[in-house]
């Protein structure tokens, strides 16, 4: 189990940084005509990685936790439960706030990229711990 943790947990940590150091600056870069096409697909395909890891995740987090509780499972618990606050109450809404809005100013796409690189750190951070959490662990 905790072999297919370190595969997913480093599955999270190598998409979060992608996402974080060049995706989410990149839309400050995006054709704001052609921007809500082109994160609508995004948003999909991406959920397709996303979403079969997060919960992948948070399951052998929650089986590790009943199985062999101890203070970094218990750790790695609440800080995917952490990140699970942020992507919904922090990410979620910017992007559909960028996707509501099919004709952007170039300005709000702006403002909105630069939120998303702002509250994404959160995420970063949160899944770069829990990684190295599941190393000590392992360890």
């Amino acid at each position: 189990m905790q072999e297919a943790r370190t595969v997913i947990d480093f599955g999270l940590l190598v998409l979060i940084w992608i996402i974080q150091t060049i995706v989410y600056p990149g839309f400050k870069y995006s054709d704001v005509e052609l921007f809500a096409e082109w994160h609508g697909q995004y948003s999909m395909l991406i959920s397709f990685i996303v979403i079969p890891l997060m919960l992948g995740q948070v399951g052998i987090v929650g089986m590790q936790l009943i199985k062999t509780p101890g203070w970094s499972i218990s750790l790695a618990a609440l800080l995917v439960g952490l990140v699970w606050v942020s992507t919904f109450l922090q990410a979620v809404p910017i992007h559909n706030a960028l996707q509501a809005t099919p004709h952007l100013t170039s300005e709000e796409l702006q403002r909105h990229a630069s939120k998303l690189v702002s509250v994404n750190w959160v995420r970063t951070i949160l899944w770069t711990c829990i990684f190295a959490l599941g190393l000590i662990r392992k360890g």
